[in-house]
């Protein structure tokens, strides 16, 4: 079974939050003699957490983040010395989740519905043509619904990451290469 969305956006998350760590740790770490250009891009990511912590239901954290943010844009290093290390354990804990979801979530579907998956894809792609947020969304929770192959899933991912974004023509483009590619 592919992911559910929900686990589908903590996996993208996830991918962001593994980006952020090391930006976390080493402003901890280099705090007394941080540069600018250091402290700007702590700042930068503590804002891309904060949201992405608010898209994820995470608002406790989220507001962490943006304490992190407000801090890194005064030069407040006490907070930041304060503040820091709670979001770098809560990010490993939410990554933590995410992976071990991920593993139980793999089942390795050798067979998939070809015939479901292009109608499916069809419909977002028309959808996505209209910007029809609704329809792809349904479409999308009805792929998720069912079992796929790794390839299919990836596509399925794919194609909720982008929805994250609002790029209709980036799912459209995946739907119909797909459609193109496969029987």
């Amino acid at each position: 079974m592919s992911k559910t969305p929900k686990q589908a956006l903590q996996s993208i998350f996830a991918q962001d939050a593994e980006k952020a760590l090391p930006v976390f740790e080493t402003t901890l770490k280099s705090l007394a003699n941080i540069s600018a250009d250091s402290l700007n891009l702590f700042t930068i990511k503590a804002h891309a957490m904060k949201s992405a912590l608010a898209n994820i239901g995470e608002t406790s954290l989220s507001q962490i983040a943006l304490t992190l943010e407000k801090a890194g844009r005064q030069c407040d290093k006490n907070i930041i010395a304060q503040k820091t290390q709670e979001l770098i354990d809560a990010l490993k804990v939410i990554i933590e989740k995410s992976e071990r979801d991920a593993e139980q979530n793999s089942t390795g579907a050798d067979k998939e519905d070809t015939a479901y998956l292009a109608e499916q894809l069809q419909i977002i792609s028309g959808a996505c043509a209209k910007y029809d947020l609704k329809t792809v969304n349904m479409a999308l929770a009805n792929l998720e619904k069912m079992s796929w192959t790794k390839e299919t899933g990836e596509l399925i991912d794919s194609i909720s990451e982008h929805l994250l974004y609002s790029d209709f023509e980036k799912i459209s483009s995946l739907a119909n290469t797909r459609l193109l590619s496969k029987p």
